[in-house]
């Protein structure tokens, strides 16, 4: 992909921050529809923002690689990027009318695992932004990600596609985009850095999903146990690596992790689920019985029908 530390690799960047920020001068819907396949205004702001971090772990890599070669990796830029990010999105959201705001994957329509899986990547590449490997090939992914969906979306707005059609292209996107990753991970830190980026994506799911604890807080729980956990795989040079971690200990946590959240988050699906049924049973109801009532005529009673 070109990315090396020499000058063209800013430019490249740059080209992909005006690829994304460019989607700002289409005009689009001020509502998400209800398949929620289509753009609206949150989104597009928040693939430009969440485009803007991956770019930005990546252009930290390239300053390190090209002004500081044999120095340390600086970890804490990694989680400077990801919380400006999230203050990015809050803006943005609240920049919008609030008609024009959308949960991007509680409001697709799609089953349970479809939701989980499409919400575990998204916890899983700010994991990986925290994480911080030193390569530019899983940034990378990301960004080819986000903007190759807001292209599938704009399919589906011009009706060159269905709902259907958007759902499964997302999926093969994040599968490429994975799978990119999958290859630097290993190249990095092996079976032990592989299991622990699905470990701590889980661990994110369980406390934001299952616990609803705030996302900054969640984020920051993460950010202090990903310095640990970084030091316990290859990621690290061997004399900052923890002593004593067993080799199993991610891979199990990962099975253990990825099962408990992805039950959490089916049974929050379903609780969700019957309390909308229960509303839509109660405004049935309500909307017959309605019906139900005689009708009052608001024309005054003829003289002929007094008499």
């Amino acid at each position: 992909m070109f990315f090396t530390s020499g000058p063209e690799t800013p430019a490249l960047l740059a080209m992909h921050l005006c690829l994304s920020c460019s989607s700002l001068v289409f005009h689009i819907p001020k509502v998400r529809i209800k398949e929620g396949s289509r753009i609206w205004p949150e989104f597009r702001l928040h693939s430009i923002v969440f485009a803007c971090r991956s770019l930005a772990c990546m252009l930290l890599v390239w300053l390190e690689r090209r002004f500081d070669p044999e120095g340390p990796p600086r970890y804490w830029a990694n989680v400077v990027i990801v919380f400006a990010t999230l203050i990015a999105a809050d803006i943005a959201s609240n920049s919008v009318d609030p008609i024009s705001r959308s949960n991007t994957i509680r409001g697709l329509q799609a089953n349970a695992f479809t939701k989980f899986a499409f919400s575990y990547m998204q916890f899983l590449g700010t994991c990986g932004c925290l994480v911080g490997l030193r390569a530019f090939a899983g940034q990378f992914a990301i960004v080819f990600i986000i903007q190759t969906y807001a292209f599938t979306l704009t399919l589906r707005r011009k009706n060159l596609v269905s709902h259907r059609k958007t759902v499964i292209f997302y999926a093969y996107q994040l599968s490429i985009g994975a799978s990119a990753a999958q290859i630097e991970i290993w190249q990095a830190g092996g079976l032990q850095a592989m299991a622990m980026f699905p470990a701590l994506a889980a661990c994110v799911a369980l406390l934001r999903v299952g616990l609803e604890l705030n996302k900054y807080v969640v984020w920051a729980i993460m950010a202090a146990f990903v310095q640990i956990a970084r030091r316990t795989t290859p990621i690290v040079a061997p004399e900052d690596r923890i002593a004593g971690w067993p080799e199993w200990a991610w891979p199990v946590l990962a099975v253990v992790t990825l099962a408990t959240a992805f039950t959490v988050f089916a049974r929050k699906s379903a609780a969700r689920a019957a309390a909308r049924a229960q509303q839509d049973a109660v405004a049935s109801k309500a909307s017959a019985a309605l019906s139900d009532m005689p009708s009052v005529s608001s024309t005054p009673p003829t003289r002929e029908k007094l008499e």
